[in-house]
């Protein structure tokens, strides 16, 4: 096992610097800015507005360096779904908000998705970062690593320490990472749908 996937398998998640030159990132951030300012949205665009609309997205998941990276944690045997989101100012301003994975709303239909704890179900996201951490509205993911193989009892444990203001502050502060001081902007960050994160 190569220690990419080795790191992956352990963390959730792996970080690939550079995925886009300075100058895609403007570019990508030029796209994205006309694309607000046209639909009239404010913080979110959504899989068919990305797609139809922000072509340089197809461009970006066709590069080979992410395409060799997500082989390399696949073992060759990946696709892409057709789920993607744009988030614009969008942060998470008490310690307590919003921790989730993304699988959640998968896991309350248990008769149709009875298997999505099992290994042989790998699914992940693909955060690609445009701005530096010097942004004031947010930049970044906070996450628990290790956390996607934890089972569903000590998820939900966890999870109800992570949204406890004072109990949840110890667990928040020796097991969580915030990512955003090694995240730049160009850097993708690739990680598990069952890691706890925000």
């Amino acid at each position: 096992m190569s220690s990419l996937k080795k790191f992956y398998s352990k963390n959730g998640f792996v970080i690939l610097p550079q995925l886009l030159s300075s100058e895609e990132v403007q570019n990508f951030r030029k796209e994205i800015a006309d694309e607000f300012k046209r639909s009239g949205k404010v913080s979110i665009l959504n899989t068919r507005e990305i797609l139809e609309k922000i072509p340089l997205v197809k461009e970006i998941l066709l590069k080979e360096k992410l395409t060799n990276t997500l082989k390399g944690i696949f073992d060759n045997d990946f696709i892409y779904s057709n789920g993607c989101s744009i988030l614009k100012n969008s942060t998470s301003l008490l310690p307590t908000d919003v921790w989730h994975e993304d699988v959640q709303s998968q896991k309350l239909m248990k008769r149709i998705n009875e298997n999505l704890d099992s290994p042989q179900y790998q699914f992940c996201k693909v955060g690609i970062y445009l701005q530096n951490d010097t942004c004031p509205f947010g930049a970044s993911i906070e996450i628990l690593p290790g956390s996607h193989k934890f089972n569903r009892f000590i998820k939900h444990c966890v999870f109800v320490l992570l949204f406890k203001r004072v109990l949840g502050a110890p667990l928040r502060s020796l097991l969580t990472k915030k990512l955003d001081k090694v995240l730049q902007a160009g850097d993708a960050v690739i990680f598990d749908s069952h890691l706890i994160h925000r």
